[in-house]
């Protein structure tokens, strides 16, 4: 039943210990982020916390403390106050710290809205303790029924009242292990408030029904017999082309979902699910964040309404733009429950949300991108979470998750560079975005980019502006997404149907949009080469109210960094192209280009972040950064999908990038002098002969252990040969060399020490590198 699965439960450390009377109190629902549920004396929403007294006396707390800090149990006082039998007091968080009997109580501390662990302390002594739990906006944590230990959140808030439970819900269930890492001999057990309904769960990721397995009255280890059995990553997902063959062993999660059940078969409770990450029965990939989704299987792999098959809308005609996952709309979203733990396994999103695939191409891969929503039919409007370091906001309404096989080349991660570069201080938009690890029904799912999504909720929470006065266009022939076009007519018309030569007409042309931004769009993109631009991935903004100008979003950098020569200004100079999206494309820049303050302001803010924002000594530290984070994770990916081809031409790729980045500059320059006059074009290029290089060898010098590194522009079969210095032959083996970048890893230890030639050749092709074994 999907009709009542809205809240989490979890069980929690509460301990009832009764003081030297006999008398129990405990911590029995606490709101940490209140802004406008509840107002205190003095018209602040304060948070609160709640103590209830759950015997037969009357309870005097005047000797008792409330705490944050487990190192100091006597914090906050308690003042001679009398708490009667089955009754409550409210005490308000708010570090105001009033302590008059009969007047309102605050504690001389606040409660940190992501959570903290609270304490109530008697002559030196823990009464009960209140985990640290992330509780969202104007909602509270606590005790079902009053003062047990099962726990769960609450939607209707109830300060100094009985807790209940919402509509249609009858019992409620918490697991005795939270989510995250566990061992084998941790023993799962899962409790529940009317032991009249019998608790039934699922390893699978499908919901629990009537019909599921009954949870065994003493527990589960969480060991290797949990793991589902249902092998998502040997159904065809993809073209045969692309299809890739798991290797080895893949990593794995548990992941447990239960509800109860009555005789008659009727769902009591609301669904529970948690993932465990056991290192013992799987090798789990540590260092990025966890993201578990939870779907039933046959909503991905259903011949009719699967995602991820290519189904009942697939064509053999139209290979490459049909199946079930090109599917969109409302229609083809599925239910999941999620799970985002930072640090590997410390939770931090926990919710049932909506599932879509996200993207054109790069949903045929079988490591598709997907789109991630919250609505309050799920039960939550919004993922809260502090995501995105670079963010004001930590609210997101959509998210996606862009598989490493999204790029056009063997760098993964070449769009979270490209936000990465884009933040650096330009002033452009962007999306915000980490890598982490997905896992689909507990299965290893590899590398993704978590990211926000361009839509009217994102612009606003940037911006400020209201969702409804935002125009959002698509593309340079004015496709809108959001608002109207009416705005977006009239800048078009400025820009291309007049001369802006003259001053007045360009005059017209700043009032409408945001020039600087355009400039800066601009050069991002031409310093990455993202060679899919302008032609596509075009999205630009504004909002209807007065004074505001239309503003570009620099998004989608899969195909940048495809050649370090590359000439982007013929690329976005271009007006001989007969494919109307690449024409439109370029349109706007040789309108702009034309006119003398334009193009002083392009070239003069093109040298500035050419020596500031892009200069090499410092994006060579976000690459760093980058693949410190991903080297660890490369042969998980590697092994699950294919892509990197192998940790030897992740290693090759990275450090053609960190070439990339170094050489861009100058030859950038040295392409504008192609167009432009010198006096425009600055010059400070120490190096004027910087030429691409299509062989690398690293480390050079070498203890005989080397990767030798080819990127090249066709494809051909070869024979690898290393010589010594002498001219003989110490090692040859023949190869396949790929477009693109290859990377071989050779081995040299058992040879003396000294120079080496390392040759490749085949058909018309001959390369040649020297390396020095020590």
């Amino acid at each position: 039943m999907r009709s009542i699965k809205y809240l989490i439960f979890i069980l929690v450390g509460t301990f009832l210990h009764y003081n030297s009377d006999g008398q129990a109190l405990v911590i029995n629902e606490v709101m940490s982020d209140n802004s406008s549920f509840l107002l205190d004396e003095d018209g602040d929403y304060s948070d609160w916390i709640e103590i209830y007294n759950g015997t037969n006396q009357v309870i005097n707390i005047q000797d008792y403390y409330l705490t944050d800090d487990g190192d100091d149990l006597t914090k906050w006082k308690f003042p001679s106050i009398s708490i009667e039998p089955a009754s409550f007091l409210l005490i308000y968080a708010s570090d105001k710290d009033r302590s008059i009997a009969g007047d309102e109580l605050h504690t001389n501390f606040r409660i940190k809205s992501s959570g903290e662990d609270l304490f109530l302390t008697f002559n030196g002594s823990v009464i009960s303790s209140f985990p640290s739990t992330d509780i969202r906006n104007n909602r509270s944590f606590g005790a079902y029924p009053d003062g047990s230990q099962l726990y769960t959140l609450f939607g209707n808030p109830t300060p100094g009242a009985s807790n209940s439970l919402p509509t249609g819900v009858a019992d409620v269930l918490s697991f005795s292990i939270k989510g995250g890492e566990v061992i084998s001999t941790d023993k799962l057990s899962i409790l529940n408030s009317n032991t009249a309904y019998q608790i039934r769960y699922t390893i699978d990721g499908s919901e629990p029904a009537a019909t599921s397995a009954v949870f065994p009255s003493q527990g589960l280890f969480l060991d290797s017999s949990l793991l589902s059995a249902t092998k998502l990553n040997q159904v065809q997902m993809s073209l045969p082309a692309s299809y890739h063959a798991p290797v080895g062993n893949q990593p794995q999660a548990i992941v447990i979902r239960a509800a109860t059940f009555d005789t008659g078969g009727v769902q009591k409770s609301a669904t529970i699910s948690n993932s465990y990450f056991n290192g013992q029965i799987s090798s789990i990939p540590k260092g990025l964040p966890n993201l578990s989704i939870m779907i039933d299987p046959t909503d991905l792999t259903d011949h009719d309404s699967g995602l991820f098959v290519l189904g009942q809308f697939w064509d053999a005609g139209l290979p490459f733009n049909s199946g079930n996952f090109f599917q969109k709309g409302i229609a083809w979203e599925r239910p999941i429950h999620l799970e985002y733990f930072e640090n590997g396994f410390d939770s931090k999103i926990k919710q049932d949300a909506g599932l879509r695939l996200h993207g054109y191409s790069s949903r045929t891969p079988p490591q598709k991108a997907l789109r991630l929503y919250a609505r309050s039919s799920y039960g939550d409007n919004d993922f809260d979470h502090d995501l995105f370091s670079d963010r004001s906001y930590d609210s997101y309404r959509r998210l996606t998750l862009k598989p490493f096989m999204a790029t056009w080349g063997q760098y993964g991660a070449a769009d979270h560079l490209f936000s990465s570069l884009a933040k650096r201080g330009f002033n452009v938009d962007y999306l915000s975005s980490r890598p982490v690890t997905l896992y689909i029904n507990g299965e290893y799912w590899g590398i993704y980019l978590l990211a926000e999504r361009i839509d009217e909720h994102f612009l606003s929470d940037l911006s400020g502006y209201e969702q409804d006065s935002i125009d959002l266009i698509e593309g340079w022939q004015g496709l809108v997404s959001e608002g109207n076009g009416r705005e977006y007519s009239v800048l078009t018309d400025a820009v291309i149907n007049y001369d802006l030569t003259i001053s007045q007409n360009y005059a017209r042309v700043e009032t409408l949009m945001d020039i600087d931004n355009f400039i800066d769009y601009q050069i991002l993109q031409m310093f990455t080469v993202n060679y899919d631009w302008p032609q596509n991935n075009m999205k630009c903004w504004k909002s209807r109210e007065p004074g505001a100008k239309w503003r570009w979003i620099a998004f989608d950098g899969d195909a940048a960094y495809s050649g370090v020569n590359f000439d982007m200004f013929a690329h976005t100079l271009d007006s001989t192209s007969t494919a109307l999206g690449k024409q439109l494309g370029t349109q706007f820049f040789r309108q702009l280009i034309k006119n003398k303050t334009f193009k002083n302001s392009f070239f003069q803010r093109l040298d500035e972040v050419l020596q500031n924002e892009l200069n090499y000594n410092d994006t060579q530290l976000i690459t760093e950064r980058i693949n410190k984070q991903l080297n660890p994770h490369i042969v998980y990916q590697s092994n699950r999908f294919g892509k990197p081809t192998d940790e030897a031409t992740w290693e090759v790729t990275t450090s053609y990038i960190n070439r990339f980045l170094a050489q861009r500059g100058c030859n950038m320059m040295r392409n504008a002098k192609r167009y432009f006059d010198n006096s425009i074009v600055k010059n400070y290029c120490f190096n004027e002969n910087n030429t691409d290089v299509d062989v690398q060898v690293f480390p050079n010098p070498t203890d005989g252990y080397f990767t030798l590194g080819i990127d090249s522009q066709i494809e051909f079969s070869g024979v690898l040969t290393v010589y010594s210095i002498r001219g003989k032959k110490v090692y040859e083996k023949s190869v396949e060399i790929f477009y693109g970048i290859n990377g071989f890893k050779l081995d040299l230890s058992e040879h003396t020490a000294g120079i080496y030639f390392v040759n490749i050749s085949g058909g018309t092709q001959r390369f040649s590198h020297k390396i020095i074994v020590h």
